[in-house]
C-alpha cells in the first residue's frame, strides 16, 4: 500500500482528452483534484460544452493489471447489468501518453455516502443500506466462470457467450500471483507475499507464526474438495465508496473496483453482514435480514457456513495486509496510531491463539 503523492499538470490532462476525443478545438475545460482517492489522485474536469468527467490516475507502484482491471470490470457492469457505475470513455495501462496509467470515465453527480453517513439516523440510512443489498445480490447473482482450471483471479477479459460469461482471469492486481486453481492456494499466497514488507517492519517476529499457520492451512487443504461457485467480487463494498443523491435517497453509483475479482464469496458477505462500517448492530439486523429475503433463506445459509468455515483463514490474510499497511491508512491521523496499533496487537494475538501458533 503507499499514499499517492504523484501530481499531473493539465498540459497532461488535455492530451487525455484529446486523445479520448471528448475535447476538439473550441472546447476549454477546467479541473479540480478530488480530496478522496488514499492510493490515486483523483480529478474532477469541467468541459465547456457542460460535460463533465473524472479522471483516476493509477498510483505507479502498481503496473498495468489494476487500471485494466477496473476498466473491464467498469466497461462489463455498465453494459450487462444494472449495478450503478461510471461509464469508462477512455484508459491506458500503459505510461505512454503522460507518464502514467489512468481511466477517464463519467462524472456522477452526488457525494460519497461517508460524507453524510455518521450523521444519518437508522431509518435514514436504510433506503441506501436497502439499494446496496440489491447490488450485491445483483453481483453474486452474476454467471462468471474462468476460461480454465484456476478459478480465483483478477480479470483480463470478460466475454459474453450463450447468456452466461467467460473470464480470462490474469494475477491478483496486488501481489501479482495466481491465478489460483483454490481458495488455500490465494490466501497462502498472498500471506508469503506480506513478508517482505512484515520483515523491514517492527513485526518481524510474527513472520515464523505466519509461516506456522501457512502450514496449518496447507494441512487443511489436503482434506478439503474446493468446488464452490465463485463470485464476481468488488472486495471493498463501504460507504466511501458509494456515491449517493442525499435529495432522492438513491445510490447514484458504486465506485473503485480497482480490486475487484472472480472470487469466494466471503469478503463482500462479511462486509455486508458483519462490516464495522456500516456502525450499528440495528444496520446489521437490517442487513442480514434483506440479504436473507433477496437472497433466499437457503442460500443465506450457505453463504454463512462458507464464510465460518473459512474465518481463521480469512482473519489471517486480513492481518497479514494490515500489519503492513495500518501505517498508511492513518496518513495524516497519526494521532490515532497508538489506538490502532493495540488493536492490532490484540487481533494479532487473538489470530495466533485460534491456529495455537
Amino acid at each position: 500500500m503507499a499514499v499517492h503523492t504523484h501530481h499531473i499538470t493539465n498540459e497532461q490532462i488535455k492530451n487525455i482528452l484529446q486523445d479520448s476525443k471528448v475535447l476538439d478545438g473550441n472546447d476549454e475545460f477546467t479541473s479540480s483534484r478530488i480530496t478522496n482517492g488514499f492510493c490515486n489522485p483523483i480529478y474532477h474536469i469541467k468541459m465547456s460544452s457542460g460535460n463533465q468527467y473524472i479522471l483516476k490516475v493509477t498510483n505507479p507502484i502498481w503496473k498495468k493489471l489494476k487500471t485494466r482491471n477496473e476498466a473491464i470490470v467498469l466497461n462489463f457492469l455498465h453494459k450487462y447489468t444494472s449495478i450503478p457505475v461510471p461509464k469508462v470513455i477512455s484508459y491506458s495501462n500503459t505510461n505512454e501518453l503522460i507518464g502514467y496509467e489512468y481511466i477517464l470515465m463519467t462524472y456522477v453527480p452526488g457525494i460519497p455516502l461517508s460524507d453524510v453517513y455518521d450523521s444519518l439516523s437508522f431509518e435514514e440510512r436504510k433506503p441506501y443500506l436497502f439499494q446496496l443489498v440489491k447490488i450485491y445480490v445483483e453481483m453474486v447473482n452474476i454467471d462468471i466462470r474462468s476460461t480454465d482450471m484456476n478459478k480465483l483471479g483478477c480479470f483480463e477479459k470478460i466475454n459474453e457467450k450463450d447468456g452466461a460469461f467467460e473470464a480470462v482471469l490474469c494475477p491478483n492486481v496486488d501481489s501479482l500471483q495466481g491465478p489460483h486453481n483454490n481458495i488455500y492456494d490465494y490466501s497462502c499466497d498472498y500471506i508469503k507475499f506480506r513478508f517482505p514488507e512484515m520483515l523491514q517492519s517492527k513485526y518481524s517476529h510474527y513472520v515464523p507464526k505466519f509461516e506456522a499457520i501457512i502450514k496449518s492451512l496447507r494441512e487443511e487443504q489436503q482434506k478439503t474438495v474446493f468446488d464452490e461457485r465463485v463470485v464476481l467480487t468488488h472486495t471493498d463494498i463501504a460507504p466511501k465508496n458509494v456515491i449517493v443523491d442525499p435529495a432522492t435517497k438513491t445510490v447514484q453509483a458504486l465506485i473503485d473496483w480497482e480490486w475487484s475479482s472472480l472470487m469466494v464469496v466471503d469478503q463482500d458477505f462479511e462486509t455486508m453482514t458483519l462490516g464495522g462500517v456500516w456502525k450499528g448492530e440495528q444496520e446489521l439486523v437490517f442487513l442480514r435480514e434483506t440479504l436473507s429475503t433477496l437472497l433466499g433463506e437457503q442460500r443465506m445459509k450457505t453463504y454463512q457456513e462458507q464464510f465460518e468455515k473459512r474465518k481463521n483463514m480469512n482473519d489471517a490474510v486480513s492481518e497479514a495486509m494490515v500489519i503492513v499497511a495500518y501505517q498508511d491508512w492513518y496518513h495524516g491521523r497519526e494521532h490515532l496510531l497508538e489506538q490502532a496499533e493495540k488493536d492490532l496487537e490484540r487481533d494479532v494475538q487473538d489470530l495466533f491463539s485460534r491456529f495455537d501458533v
